[in-house]
């Protein structure tokens, strides 16, 4: 065999077994395939019985510039040195980069055997996590056995199918602790201490086998599968005649994902879930104003009726019980003494009005051991404004002072908690009350943490404290100030809890109650307020007063005096007749066949849409359009006007002598008003939507988009029809009231009466 020699490839640094003879030839690198020369010592050729040390191998140089010289035959592909076989060279002029392939290679390799060491560090650490949380507890060194608490000769608990421990292998660590186990155990949540220094064993105390370490355990709350002493009564007036409605509430997640609702059907749903655990058969919720599909269905909210249920509900209470009694509406104060309002009652009248102090009087005879009095009361809208009449004082509605002395001064054992003081009122948003949806927030799970005790009383400071925060930021963009106060102190003599004894009587909603007879039926009452659900409404954006025509929330008619008032054919069955002939009709009946013309006359000018806000900046196309609107308006006036004379010409003694019908004279009258009070809206609109053209509006404040049409005192329209249309509409309201008493013409026209048809321009906030 020839002589070898190493050297390494100038291109990739390849080490290369280069036969003796080819030293001085021209040959390419089996690796990078690049060709070189190699070049041989200044000395001689080695000798043969010598070879080449690895660590000296011999220069190799690149082949300069020129023609390569032709190597000899290479030997085959399974020699030693493994040069393909008849492969041309390539040309080139120029030595060609070098590559680096054992670098890369060096590389790859470390890298994975650093993710080898990570992967066996991080199952070691794992498994320590582990058993740090599935051994069982120690003490004194040794394991304590499942449900064994002693801790005496109990056998270690078992992580597998060895009991985690190799029993060929030397005793562990954990092992050694067992057989000398130190003065403090360290269990796996305790924090590192220092080792002690060690102890004869001659020092250690001697332990008896069944001692064990006494510890103090927290007192655990008494867990009951009785129901708990707690009764509420949720009462939501709404549908008041003669003042401002008030918002019955949304439901959870109505608004927003995260709204807490502001109802009492909410707040009912509330009570009767952790930590507050009113027993569902408990709470009472007694509203006009539930919207339809819902489990509790709305009830008349007469006096008479929140006086039976006020008083059914707290007799019936025992001494165990914890009471809660809710009322939201209106309330008033009128010469220093307070009331709550009933619907359909008129502070005018002492008489129709629930005194607070017979309320308190109730609450103090209650044999009930907690006693609270809720008060949502001086509701007011800031966006709607005040748009019949108001029981406060101020624009805003606010709590007077009297009766703010009243809230401050309950009877001994009863606790009030009153949505707002003197001088504020209980915000209402578009949602519902500012305070209840306060409420019901405080009473989500996450705000109250526990489970509450049979003897615990109703946390009642506790919520109040967190209505507050949440008030707070709720009434913040009105710009109004609203603090919820409690006042009062609850009883010092205590009932303990009995769970053997049965719950409170089950109360049931009375109808309403009429002196001197029975209260009409609803289906009654119903059957005369279809001609109210036909008339068009007078402005658009009380279409909300639909509301009360229902015969189940208005306060109750006396049956007898309804009887006087039956129609001799059904309401529809009589419009077909007058349709299939009106002039023949008319001869008959003209009093019903100017009721209707008057009806389809003011459905006629519904057809036009009446916008009630107005945005800012006011652009020259926007006053062009204004132009268009007030001629087709000027339209539709006209058309109201015309029937408006038609009717007072059919007006005359002989034509009403002709209806024999009380139902159908009282129809015409309410007709005569209604018609007229559109015409006055209609006029007063148009004048204001005038004011666009003529640049006549309020300034803007900063935050402030535009303008809305609110309500004014007065009517601010110049022409003289509409002040004489104005005038004769309050003559025909009062002698519909004296016409027809205790029916529901009568009733409707005082609400009408008090409502300010004037309007005006306001700022409005976005």
């Amino acid at each position: 065999m020839s002589q070898v020699v190493q050297a390494k490839c100038p291109h990739c640094h390849s080490v290369l077994r280069i036969p003796a003879d080819w030293v001085a030839k021209a040959m390419r690198c089996k690796h990078c395939k690049q060709t070189f020369q190699a070049k041989a010592a200044p000395a001689t050729v080695a000798k043969p019985s010598t070879p080449v040390p690895v660590a000296q191998p011999a220069k190799a140089m690149p082949i300069p510039v020129g023609k390569p010289a032709k190597a000899a035959a290479p030997p085959t592909d399974h020699t030693p040195f493994g040069f393909d076989v008849d492969e041309p060279e390539p040309p080139s002029s120029t030595p060609a980069a070098p590559r680096s392939r054992g670098t890369s290679a060096g590389t790859w390799l470390l890298l994975f055997m650093f993710f080898l060491l990570f992967l066996g560090g991080g199952g070691a650490a794992g498994y320590v996590v582990y058993r740090a949380f599935t051994d069982p507890p120690t003490r004194d060194g040794k394991q304590l056995a499942k449900n064994d608490t002693k801790g005496e000769n109990a056998p270690a608990k078992k992580s597998g199918p060895d009991n985690g421990i190799d029993k060929k292998k030397p005793a562990s660590v954990d092992e050694k602790e067992k057989k000398n186990p130190p003065d403090t155990p360290i269990t796996p949540m305790d924090p590192p201490k220092d080792d002690p220094p060690p102890k004869k064993k001659k020092d250690l105390p001697k332990k008896k086998p069944n001692d064990e370490v006494k510890k103090e355990e927290p007192k655990k709350p008494v867990f009951s599968d009785g129901a708990f002493p707690r009764r509420a009564l949720l009462i939501n007036v709404n549908n008041y005649l003669f003042y401002d409605t008030v918002h019955y509430g949304s439901d959870y997640k109505s608004v927003s994902a995260d709204y807490p609702g502001s109802s009492t059907a909410v707040l009912r749903d509330k009570l009767m879930k952790p930590p507050m655990n009113f027993p569902a058969t408990q709470i009472y919720e007694l509203s006009d104003g539930i919207p339809p599909g819902k489990p509790t269905k709305s009830h008349s909210t007469h006096k008479s009726v929140l006086e039976a249920t006020i008083t059914d509900f707290l007799e019936t209470s025992r001494k165990q019980d914890r009471v809660l009694v809710f009322f939201s509406g209106h309330a008033a104060s009128i010469e220093e003494k307070s009331y709550l309002v009933p619907p359909d009652s008129n502070i005018k009248q002492v008489d129709s009005l629930i005194p607070l102090k017979w309320v308190y009087d109730q609450l103090a005879a209650c044999k009930a051991q907690q006693k609270i009095l809720i008060l949502d009361v001086f509701r007011f809208s800031p966006s709607r404004g005040i748009e019949v009449a108001s029981t406060g004082e101020g624009e805003d509605g606010a709590m007077p002072e009297g009766f703010d002395k009243d809230v401050l001064n309950p009877p001994a054992g009863v606790q009030v908690w009153c949505a707002c003081q003197k001088e504020q009122s209980s915000v209402e948003l578009e949602a519902g009350g500012a305070f209840m949806q306060a409420f019901c927030r405080s009473l989500q799970g996450s705000e109250l943490k526990g489970i509450a005790d049979p003897n615990q009383p109703i946390p009642i400071d506790l919520l109040v404290e967190n209505v507050n925060k949440y008030l707070k930021d709720i009434v913040a963009p009105t710009k109004r100030t609203q603090v919820s106060r409690l006042t009062g102190k609850p009883a010092t003599e205590m009932a303990a809890y009995d769970r053997e004894e049965p719950l409170a009587s089950l109360i049931s909603l009375k109808p309403p109650q009429i002196a001197g007879g029975n209260a009409a039926t609803a289906a009654q009452v119903d059957s005369i307020l279809d001609f109210f659900r036909d008339l068009p409404t007078v402005r658009e954006s009380r279409a909300a007063d639909r509301a009360l025509l229902d015969g189940r929330k208005l306060r109750g008619f006396s049956a007898q005096t309804l009887d006087t008032y039956k129609a001799d054919a059904d309401l529809a069955a009589t419009r077909k007749r007058f349709l299939a002939n009106k002039d023949a009709y008319a001869k008959d009946f003209p009093l019903r066949a100017a009721v209707f013309e008057a009806v389809d006359a003011m459905k006629e000018s519904e057809k036009m849409r009446l916008s009630e806000t107005q945005g800012n900046p006011i652009t020259v196309p926007r006053k062009t359009a204004v132009l268009k609107e007030q001629a087709m308006l000027g339209e539709y006036i006209f058309k109201l006007y015309q029937a408006h004379e038609a009717f007072k010409e059919v007006d005359t003694p002989e034509n009403r002598e002709k209806e024999t019908s009380r139902r159908w004279q009282a129809n015409f009258d309410y007709t005569m008003a209604r018609v007229q009070s559109r015409l006055i809206y209609l006029y007063e609109y148009n004048y204001v939507l005038g004011r666009i053209r003529a640049d006549d509006m309020p300034e803007l404040a900063m935050g402030q988009d535009g303008w809305r049409m609110a309500v004014g005192k007065k009517i601010s329209v110049p022409d003289r029809k509409a002040k004489d249309l104005a005038k004769g509409a309050k003559t025909v309201w009062e002698k519909i009231v004296k016409a027809y008493p205790d029916t529901p013409w009568s009733l409707f026209a005082m609400r009408e009466r008090e409502i300010s048809l004037g309007l005006k321009w306001t700022p409005k906030s976005n």
